[in-house]
């Protein structure tokens, strides 16, 4: 007798519970947006605010790829034919998406009122600034998921997030001109064969 049969079905029952634990992880995509206050509050705490202030740096450029680095590669990944689809109608997914987008719209509001208090020194306030638009840059793959969305919500909500890092354009030149023309000589978001990152960047930019 086979056990052929069986062991797909344990595989798949496996692979089913694995995808269920790790949907219920998704929601740490909304750390980042945590970080300002919690780093604010360890500085109150400590007497260390200007210090504090330069966190999400450090977090997000040294502490989370240390994390990567020792946690591996996760190869278990949603099925584009039996799991995509599914999970596109699923409100779970939609409630972090746009629930990011409103709240880093608070968070900006926040952080531009606790800037204004006088909180900071010089260095400190700068510290801040770039947090703050560090969060907001990780919030641009937020706003790449939305804006390729059907929903008109979704759209809007992908457009609103973009332009409160005033990155509004990138909306339509992602779609409109970057999926019209990837991999052409008029597509500023694609480079040339072997062409360096250093030598590719001024040249995006310029575009």
């Amino acid at each position: 007798m086979s056990t052929k049969p069986l062991f797909l079905s344990t595989e798949s029952a496996r692979r089913k519970v694995l995808l269920t634990l790790k949907k219920y992880s998704y929601p740490i995509a909304m750390l980042p947006l945590a970080l300002p206050p919690l780093l604010l509050a360890a500085g109150q705490a400590t007497g260390w605010v200007n210090l504090f202030a330069w966190g999400v740096p450090v977090v997000v450029f040294g502490i989370i790829p240390i994390l990567d680095l020792l946690l591996g590669k996760d190869a278990l990944n949603p099925d584009e034919e039996a799991d995509t689809p599914r999970m596109n109608t699923e409100l779970f997914y939609k409630f972090i998406t746009l629930g990011w987008v409103a709240a880093f719209a608070v968070l900006l509001m926040w952080s531009m009122f606790v800037l204004a208090s006088g909180l900071f020194n010089v260095a400190g306030g700068i510290g801040w600034i770039f947090s703050i638009g560090i969060v907001g840059g990780l919030g641009i793959n937020v706003a790449h998921e939305l804006i390729h969305k059907d929903g008109k919500l979704e759209t809007w909500a992908g457009g609103f997030l973009l332009s409160l890092v005033s990155y509004a354009g990138f909306k339509v030149e992602h779609l409109r001109g970057h999926h019209v023309h990837v991999s052409t000589p008029e597509d500023a978001s694609s480079s040339r064969y072997n062409q360096s990152l250093y030598n590719f960047l001024p040249q995006a930019y310029a575009r």
